[in-house]
C-alpha cells in the first residue's frame, strides 16, 4: 500500500499538520471545502458524457504537483489527491452507458484497502498514515467504477485518449522548471533532473506512463495536428525520463515501450518521423545534457541491494502482522532507517506482514496472467491490438517497476490508480473470455468481434 514519500525526518510535527500550515500560507482552510464543490459544480456545467474524461484529466494533472516540493502548491495537492480519485468515482457512477460487472476476484483490491487499516492505527504519525490509508480506498474504488464503464473499444479509448490529454498538460510543470530562474529548480542529486525538486524517483513513472500513452495516441491519432502533438509531448517525457538518471525510470520506459517499437519498425516513414521529432525534442533540450549523471544509466551498482537486505531482515522479525500493534514504529521507514525499502513487496511486508504482502503479490501474479490470456486471445476482441499489447507490456513494467520503487502500492501516485484500473481491467476481460456464459446479456461479450457493429 504505502512506502516511502519521505520529506521530514522522524521527530518533526506531524505532516498532515505541516502539510495544512502550507496550505494555510496560500489561503483559508475553509477552501478546502470549496474546491470539490467547486470542482463538481463545474463538471455538472459540461455535457454528461464528457464529464468522466474530464475528472480523470483532473486526476492525471493534480495528482503529480504534489511531487514539486518547491511549488507552494504541492502541500494543496498532496492534502487534496483523494478528492480526485473521489471526483473520477462520482463522475463513473452517472456516467452515461451500460456497465460492466467487475470481476469477484478484482473486488479484493478495495477489500485489502479497507482492512490494511488495522495495521496501522497505533504507530507514529497515525494521522498521515490514516490520510494514505483513506486516499489508497479511495482510489480502489475510483477503480473499480471506472473499469464498470469500460464495455466496449470505444469506451476504452474514452480513458485512455483522457488520461493522454491528462498527461500531455501535466508534462508542462516539469517543463517550467527548466526555464524559471535559469533552471536553477530543475537539478539535484549528482545530476538528476528533479522538476521543482521533485524525488526523481517518484517523477519517473510519470514519464513511464506519458511516453508510452501518448506515442500511442499519436500513431492512432486521425489528425496530424493532434499527431504531431503528442508525438511531441512524448518525444519530451521521454527525454526527462532520461536526464532524471533514474534507472528504473530509463528501463521501464523502453519495456512499456516495447509494442511500439516493434509497431514502427514494420513501418519505415512513421519511424523515421518519430526520430526526427524525439531528435528535435533532444537538440532543443541540448543546454541541459551537461547537467545529467548519464553515467548512472549504465550502471547496476546501488544502494538497493543492501536496502533490501535491512528490511528483509526487519520483516523477518515481524513476519506475518507487520506494524500491527505496534506503538514504537513508523509506518513509512524502519526503525534505526531513513530510508524506505525501495520495493514495492517489501514494503508491504513492512506494514502488514506476509497477511497482507502476501495477497497483493498473488493479485500481481494473477493479473499478469489475465493479461497474458487477454494477449492470447486479442484476435477475438473487437479493439485495436496495438492498444492489447501496449497494455498487457505495461501491465508487466508495473510488477518489474515494483521491484525498484513502491509507487504501484503508494495512492497519491498516478502510477499506482494506473495499476489497479489495469489489473481490474485484465481480471475482467481474462474472465470473460474464459467463461462466456458471465457476459452480462445487454452489453456481452466485452470487446468481443461485432459488438461495435451489432
Amino acid at each position: 500500500m504505502w512506502g516511502g514519500r519521505r520529506e521530514l525526518s522522524r521527530g518533526t510535527m506531524d505532516k498532515v499538520q505541516i502539510y495544512l500550515d502550507r496550505v494555510g500560507e496560500l489561503m483559508p482552510l475553509w477552501v478546502l471545502y470549496v474546491i470539490p464543490l467547486l470542482a463538481l459544480v463545474s463538471l455538472m456545467l459540461i455535457p454528461r458524457r464528457l464529464r468522466l474524461g474530464m475528472s480523470i484529466m483532473v486526476m492525471t494533472i493534480w495528482t503529480p504537483i504534489g511531487f514539486y516540493n518547491e511549488l507552494e502548491i504541492a502541500g494543496l495537492a498532496k492534502v487534496t489527491t483523494g478528492l480526485s480519485y473521489l471526483l473520477v468515482a462520482a463522475m463513473a457512477m452517472i456516467h452515461p452507458g451500460p456497465r460492466r460487472p467487475v470481476s469477484k476476484v478484482a473486488w479484493l483490491y478495495p477489500a485489502l484497502a479497507v482492512g490494511s487499516l488495522v495495521y496501522i492505527l497505533t504507530v507514529r504519525e497515525s494521522s498521515f498514515a490514516l490520510a494514505i490509508w483513506f486516499n489508497w480506498v479511495l482510489l480502489t474504488v475510483a477503480a473499480t467504477l471506472l473499469v464498470r464503464t469500460v464495455t466496449d473499444a470505444r469506451s476504452l479509448n474514452y480513458v485512455i485518449k483522457s488520461l493522454a490529454v491528462g498527461l500531455a498538460i501535466a508534462l508542462i510543470m516539469p517543463l517550467t522548471s527548466m526555464v524559471v530562474a535559469g533552471g536553477a529548480f530543475s537539478y539535484y542529486q549528482l545530476g538528476r533532473f528533479s522538476p521543482w525538486n521533485a524525488n526523481p524517483n517518484h517523477f519517473g513513472p510519470v514519464v513511464v506512463m506519458a511516453s508510452a500513452i501518448l506515442w500511442y495516441s499519436a500513431l492512432r491519432s486521425s489528425h496530424w495536428t493532434a499527431k504531431s502533438l503528442f508525438m511531441t509531448v512524448a518525444g519530451i517525457a521521454l527525454v526527462m525520463g532520461v536526464f532524471t538518471g533514474s534507472r528504473s525510470a530509463v528501463y521501464t520506459t523502453v519495456l512499456a515501450n516495447l509494442p511500439l517499437l516493434f509497431f514502427v519498425s514494420r513501418k519505415p516513414l512513421v519511424a523515421v518521423i518519430s526520430a526526427l521529432l524525439i531528435m528535435g525534442v533532444f537538440a532543443s533540450m541540448m543546454s541541459y545534457m551537461e547537467a545529467t549523471a548519464f553515467e548512472r544509466l549504465g550502471s547496476l551498482r546501488s544502494g538497493r541491494y543492501d536496502t533490501w537486505a535491512e528490511y528483509s531482515h526487519i520483516v523477518s522479525q515481524r513476519p506475518w502482522f507487520g506494524l500491527l500493534g505496534t506503538t514504537d514504529q513508523d509506518f513509512r521507514i524502519a526503525e534505526n532507517l531513513n530510508y524506505d525499502a525501495h520495493n514495492a513487496y517489501l514494503q508491504q511486508a513492512y506494514l502488514g506482514g506476509m497477511s497482507y504482502a502476501v495477497p497483493l503479490i498473488m493479485l500481481g501474479i494473477y493479473s499478469m496472467f489475465c493479461a497474458y490470456r487477454v494477449w492470447m486471445g486479442r484476435r477475438q476482441l473487437d479493439t485495436d491490438p496495438l492498444l492489447i499489447n501496449l497494455l498487457a507490456t505495461m501491465m508487466f513494467t508495473v510488477y518489474v517497476h515494483g521491484m525498484t520503487y513502491d509507487a504501484i502500492y503508494y495512492p497519491t501516485h498516478i502510477w499506482c490508480f494506473f495499476h489497479i484500473f489495469l489489473s481490474m481491467l485484465f481480471m475482467t476481460i481474462a474472465r470473460e473470455l474464459d467463461q462466456p456464459a458471465a457476459r452480462p446479456a445487454p452489453t456481452a461479450p466485452i470487446f468481443s468481434q461485432g459488438s461495435l457493429r451489432t
